[in-house]
């Protein structure tokens, strides 16, 4: 009786990295759903827009 907590330990390991795993992937298809967009225009103005936007 004294391999019974290793195979649980195993089993609950073997789950939590499956686990670990499906949410991995679910979130690899969620980032890869966006679209590439064309990146157009003068670059100093982009960055200055950036600049702008981003400190308020």
């Amino acid at each position: 009786m004294t391999f019974l907590p290793n195979i649980i330990f195993g089993l609950i390991l073997v789950a939590g990295i499956g686990f670990f795993v499906r949410n991995i992937q679910r979130l690899r298809r969620n980032i890869k759903l966006g679209v590439d967009i064309p990146i157009e225009g003068p670059s100093k103005q982009r960055w200055a827009n950036m600049a702008r936007i981003a400190l308020g």
